[in-house]
């Protein structure tokens, strides 16, 4: 988080949050320009994985901010297809991934800006 912030230069803040639905109460209270998620398998309520728990309460509150799910490898195929489904703009599993789909996502005039 440390190197997030510091790469930011003040032009951005970065939260953390320790749960799904504390991101989605900041998210439905403030603009938010990204979200990034870990997978987060059986962290979710109800033992679900965070990031369905995120992306589900995200679209029953109607907040309009990507979401980037960054996890291992592990099931990414399944796991990609499900997150998608539920609105995320990506799923990531390497560094170098994350990496380019914030790039993209923050470039003038992608879809997300």
């Amino acid at each position: 988080m440390q190197f997030l912030e510091n790469a930011a230069s003040g032009r951005a803040s970065i939260e953390r949050f320790d749960t799904p639905r504390a991101a989605i109460d900041a998210a439905s209270e403030a603009k938010t320009d990204l979200i990034v998620t870990r997978w987060g398998h059986g962290q979710g309520a109800g033992g679900e994985p965070a990031a369905i728990e995120l992306l589900t309460g995200l679209r029953q509150r109607a907040v309009q901010a990507p979401v980037v799910v960054f996890a291992s490898g592990a099931h990414a195929d399944e796991n990609k297809r499900e997150a998608m489904a539920l609105g995320a703009a990506s799923y990531e599993f390497t560094w170098e991934g994350l990496f380019q789909e914030i790039e993209r996502i923050f470039t003038p005039g992608s879809s997300h800006r």
